[in-house]
């Protein structure tokens, strides 16, 4: 879809998918009607997870590339931050209506999220390949147009690359069959799988997920189940922090 239809039509429909399952879940009548929307919901979030660093890595200079897309994993773990604050303060609620206010607070988010795209440009390389150039230097422009740089010099030297680039690429195979049949491309597709395979086997997600149930297991009251929760997810943000920092630097 990202290819096809650009980068902000693919996560404006993933929003969608958010908006409408983070309601069903939120009234949900019943465990199955739960369990199958909240399943739905996963998908709308796999393809913000997989399009964004795509995107931020199409509109980033080169020389910040790294940090700015590094950022999407600040913003993942800022979004933990968020979820765990919400946890806490409705674990106050007394009312059967509790666990419904989070899935309210992810539809809000979704809705949010959908109005943002409406505020960011299109990707250039996109842009590029569907043979819109002009639209793309518009773009590059908007996006390092400095007062060092007011005449968007480097802006045009970009669009020169990535137009190269493109036309380089048109008359190159592609298809997932491709990467798998050539060296060179498999070992990229390989380093990485295995990456996030890696990443995501330290378990990373699952604790996330279930502090309070850990934290439970150990003896802790509702609360500090809770707010042990957001002490671990804080950290997690510094962790990217760091990474970011040393990113662009060894």
């Amino acid at each position: 879809m990202s290819n096809k239809f650009g980068r902000r039509i693919a996560n404006a429909v993933a929003a969608l998918i958010v908006i409408i399952t983070g309601a069903l879940q939120a009234g949900s009548v019943s465990a199955t009607m739960f369990i199958v929307v909240r399943v739905i919901c996963g998908v709308g979030a796999g393809m913000v997870f997989s399009n964004t660093p795509v995107y931020m890595s199409e509109i980033s200079p080169p020389h910040t590339r790294g940090m700015l897309v590094g950022l999407h994993g600040v913003g993942t773990v800022t979004a933990y931050i968020l979820a765990a604050i919400c946890a806490l303060a409705f674990s106050f609620v007394n009312t059967q209506m509790q666990w419904r206010f989070i899935f309210i607070v992810l539809t809000a988010v979704g809705v949010i999220y959908m109005a943002t795209l409406c505020f960011i440009p299109e990707s250039p390389r996109w842009l590029m390949q569907q043979g819109r150039d002009e639209e793309a230097k518009k773009v590059l422009e908007y996006l390092h147009r400095t007062k060092r740089d007011p005449r968007g010099t480097f802006a045009h030297a970009e669009a020169v690359q990535i137009k190269a680039q493109v036309v380089a690429e048109k008359n190159a195979p592609s298809g997932y069959l491709y990467i798998i049949r050539t060296a060179s491309h498999r070992k990229r597709a390989l380093c990485a799988i295995l990456l996030w395979t890696m990443g995501q086997g330290t378990g990373i997600t699952a604790i996330a997920n279930l502090i309070p149930t850990l934290m439970g297991a150990l003896g802790f009251g509702t609360t500090m189940q809770l707010g042990l929760g957001i002490v671990w997810t804080v950290c997690a943000v510094i962790g990217c922090g760091i990474n970011i920092f040393l990113l662009d630097k060894i």
